[in-house]
């Protein structure tokens, strides 16, 4: 009966999981289920085209100190408790080449906006104040952390010299240390436009961000910090995109929030983003493990009640025409576990992210159907787990 499940069937991939969650152990069946967008914004499930991913993979492999954003997260963070909402797209002008324009993702009332600005750059007058140049005009642009505000400052960098050496560098050549320097945004890395200093040697020429949030802007006297320290002061990076593990504030939930300064503010608690005793870690000796950490949509984006029949709206997302509305079809996996111990036992299916590719005309779904266990289940044994799997329509409003 291992695997045993109904119709649709190849349109989805499939894992069992298992966590000690407040000293109660847990079974899950990771389902990834991928959907077509129809021209009336229907979906209906499709063959696979990803695989569950048991770890981050970026966009590109980049050498360090560059670094790329992440294009996936861990499928088999079983356990969320809310929703991660990802949308991976390109901010399309439909044939008009434009120097800015907005995309837009909402649903129920909820509606997030990110301002888009072709490519610009800053400069330097001869009195030292930095200015813009004018954006230049785009048909496309993708809306990814590389193009929001971050990155690291490179004049910083190379004028400390070498940070890390290289007896420490080559006992872990995988970590990538240089990408996690002291010059590096820790919101985001892999961003563009994050300065120390705004003299002339740093800022002159340096990429300005094409993504900001109209509440949070990237403004001229915002570009550099003063003090690599003091990043918390620096605009938020604009994404609807997955925030890599490694990110504040989603690092701060296991207790590693980078170093800043005593009287540091941080926009992510006044918005609610965040755990609100996300600084309390003062050791990482003490390291505290926050379940907030698995969830890895942007910072704002972790729902907490999407429902299976959700409907969302987009602006300028799209290829076809500016505003798109798509329905999801209300469909959640039925799963039955089988332990070899106990009884056959019905689990309560939750879904655990929700990715929308626009471009590829795509959604994927990842649910997590759960049941509590009075036992640990590891190795052959967890993979060899019994399950039967089907699919039904939750009722209309009712929360998975």
């Amino acid at each position: 009966m291992t695997g045993t499940k109904s119709t649709p069937g190849e349109h989805e991939h499939i894992a069992l999981a298992h966590a000690e969650i407040e000293d109660q152990d847990w079974l899950a069946l990771v389902v990834k289920q991928t959907l077509a967008i129809g021209q009336d914004g229907g979906c209906h499930p499709v063959d696979s085209v990803e695989p569950l991913f048991d770890d981050s993979h970026p966009y590109e492999d980049l050498d360090p100190p560059e670094s790329s954003p992440p294009r996936c997260d861990n499928d088999l963070f079983a356990f969320k408790e809310s929703t991660d909402l990802i949308v991976q797209g390109v901010a399309h002008t439909y044939g008009r080449p434009v120097r800015e324009t907005v995309v837009e993702v909402g649903f129920r009332g909820f509606t997030r906006q990110i301002r888009v600005f072709g490519d610009r750059v800053c400069s330097v007058s001869p009195d030292g104040k930095l200015t813009f140049t004018e954006p230049e005009p785009f048909e496309s642009m993708p809306v990814r952390y590389d193009r929001a505000y971050g990155g690291f400052d490179h004049v910083a960098l190379e004028r400390q010299g070498d940070w890390l050496g290289d007896s420490f560098r080559d006992v872990r050549p995988e970590w990538k240390l240089d990408a996690i320097t002291p010059f590096h945004y820790p919101r985001n890395p892999s961003g563009r436009g994050f300065l120390i200093s705004a003299d002339r040697e740093s800022a002159e020429g340096a990429p300005v961000p094409n993504l900001d949030f109209p509440f949070d802007p990237v403004t001229p006297e915002r570009m550099a910090v003063g003090d690599p320290l003091r990043w918390s002061i620096a605009p938020i990076p604009a994404s609807f995109d997955w925030q890599h593990q490694a990110w504040f504030p989603r690092i701060g939930h296991l207790g590693l929030v980078p170093e800043h300064t005593p009287d540091s503010t941080f926009r992510e608690i006044e918005w609610q983003w965040c755990s609100p005793g996300i600084l309390s870690q003062q050791s990482i000796l003490q390291l505290h493990y926050d379940p907030r950490f698995v969830q890895g949509a942007s910072a704002g984006l972790v729902v907490p009640n999407l429902q299976a029949d959700e409907t969302l709206n987009f602006r300028n997302l799209f290829p076809e025409r500016p505003g798109v509305e798509i329905r999801l079809p209300g469909l959640i996996p039925r799963v039955t576990l089988y332990p070899k111990w106990r009884e056959a036992h019905q689990t309560t299916s939750h879904l655990n992210s929700l990715v929308v590719r626009p471009d590829e005309g795509i959604a994927i779904l990842v649910w997590s159907a759960r049941t509590p266990v009075h036992r640990r289940f590891a190795g052959p044994e967890l993979e060899s787990t019994p399950y039967q799997l089907s699919w039904g329509n939750a009722e209309r409003g009712a929360r998975p």
